[in-house]
């Protein structure tokens, strides 16, 4: 719960932060090159540069980055699968780990290969219907992965075979990467979803891992 209202304060912190510094510039330098539609085109600028920046600080660099991980393996050890990671006990935030190591582990998910894909297929996000459908499927794959990268990290559930166990759940593995970033693109509460979206992941992990037993306890 702290990290959900972490999330959306630090989300809404942004957003008036961005209209507060960045509209009256951006109204006043428009109206000069396009008159009275000025105004609204900065507030459409503002709008986005928000989302943009609750992406990127909230969403990448302090879920993803930071506390990700931590989500996802405190919902395995609740639902009594810790042993698919070997995990410890241990809560979702920033007291479990050193934050200079988080902050480095965050800053990767900067890295210019990381982005590439996402930013090169973003304008196709809008452009109705077509477009931001493309959008989803070209990223749906690397989402996903994303989000079970402390399981694919490891190695260690499902005797190994993570890549693997991915490959004969492609389907499934690329239907919830597509739910998972439509969820991410929603303004503000979008970085709460991300949180969700790790809780989803776990429990998806869990259920493959159920079925392996399952499977070893009939053959």
């Amino acid at each position: 719960m702290s990290s959900v209202i972490t999330s959306l304060v630090l989300s809404a912190g942004i957003v008036i932060a961005t209209c507060f510094f960045g509209y009256l510039p951006q109204a006043a330098l428009l109206t000069v090159v396009l008159g009275p539609f000025g105004f609204l085109v900065a507030v459409v600028a503002v709008i986005v540069e928000s989302w943009l920046f609750v992406k990127i600080f909230v969403g990448s660099f302090l879920i993803k980055g930071m506390i990700g991980e931590d989500i996802f393996e405190v919902v395995l050890q609740q639902r009594s699968s810790g042993a698919i990671l070997n995990i410890k006990s241990k809560t979702p935030g920033l007291g479990s780990l050193d934050v200079a190591d988080r902050a480095t582990k965050a800053f990767q998910q900067f890295q210019p290969g990381a982005l590439t894909q996402y930013f090169l297929t973003l304008p196709l996000a809008f452009i109705p219907v077509i477009g931001w459908a493309l959008f989803i499927y070209l990223n749906a794959r690397k989402t996903a992965k994303s989000y079970v990268q402390p399981y694919l990290k490891r190695g260690r559930g499902l005797q190994g075979r993570a890549e693997q166990v991915i490959e004969e759940h492609e389907a499934e593995f690329n239907s919830f990467g597509a739910v998972a970033l439509g969820l991410e693109q929603i303004p503000i509460v979008g970085a709460v979803f991300q949180i969700t979206n790790f809780v989803g992941a776990a429990l998806w992990v869990e259920k493959l891992d159920a079925k392996r037993q399952m499977g070893e306890l009939t053959s």
